[in-house]
């Protein structure tokens, strides 16, 4: 059974997160097994296995992430470890799933399933992987990387390295296998870099255009999911409620 990793630490988890996962589980828990890297044991994950980050990485990797500044960087070493043990898939956990993800990442014959983000970059934030040399290479660079300038260049490392193994040199506009092992899901797949949609969920200036484009999104054949934008410098009541009111409103979860 193919497995999925979400990562959680730090503080509580914000309510329309935990419904975000409620849809991941309603949809995938019997096609898939998930595992969740937490800080300390959380509720929401009690029926899945929870790995202490403590336990998973060792003595030297703990001395390091703990100076770390950037919550990227963090996520990075833990999800690029994971990975690098496990064949499986990284969610963001700020994913609203609308379907199964069965269909684009258990096909069992590509070693790498990427999603694109901006227009010269795949993500980090959803990632499947049987590539374990590629995202141990990946966890060696991050453990080494200089920590003042690492949220600056970790796009560029990801996409590079990824880039020289594969023989990519424009896989983003190709939106398709270009190399048998890898497959570039289309940019419709996974929506997280609407930007009119992730505005009018900070400003609530407009719930009848959100409604009209996320509705659009759900009721899209090639659409799976939508992924919140995380800013650690806003918090919106409107887009929480939303967010929550979306998934019950549609029985995503």
């Amino acid at each position: 059974m193919t497995k999925i990793l979400l990562i959680w630490y730090g503080s509580e988890i914000p309510e329309e997160y935990v419904y975000c996962f409620k849809t991941l589980e309603r949809h995938a828990k019997h096609l898939f097994k998930i595992e969740v890297l937490v800080d300390r044991p959380r509720e929401l994950f009690k029926e899945h296995k929870q790995i202490l980050i403590s336990d998973f990485l060792n003595s030297k990797e703990l001395e390091f992430t703990n100076k770390l500044e950037r919550v990227t960087h963090l996520s990075d070493i833990l999800r690029f470890k994971w990975l690098s043990l496990n064949d499986g898939i990284y969610f963001d956990i700020d994913t609203i799933h609308f379907k199964s993800p069965y269909y684009l990442f258990s096909e069992g014959k590509q070693k790498l399933t990427l999603v694109p983000e901006f227009s010269t970059n795949v993500c980090t934030g959803i990632v499947g992987s049987s590539d374990r040399d590629l995202f141990r290479y990946l966890f060696e660079i991050s453990m080494n990387y200089p920590i003042k300038s690492y949220f600056d260049y970790y796009y560029r490392l990801y996409n590079k390295v990824i880039d020289l193994k594969y023989g990519f040199t424009n896989y983003y506009n190709e939106l398709g296998v270009k190399n048998n092992d890898v497959v570039i899901l289309p940019n419709c797949s996974y929506i997280k870099y609407n930007y009119e949609i992730q505005c009018l969920m900070w400003s609530s200036k407009d719930k009848a255009r959100v409604d009209l484009m996320m509705d659009q999104l759900l009721n899209s054949k090639n659409i799976y999911g939508f992924t919140l934008m995380s800013d650690q410098t806003k918090k919106s009541s409107f887009r929480s409620k939303y967010v929550i009111d979306f998934i019950k409103r549609n029985k995503l979860a």
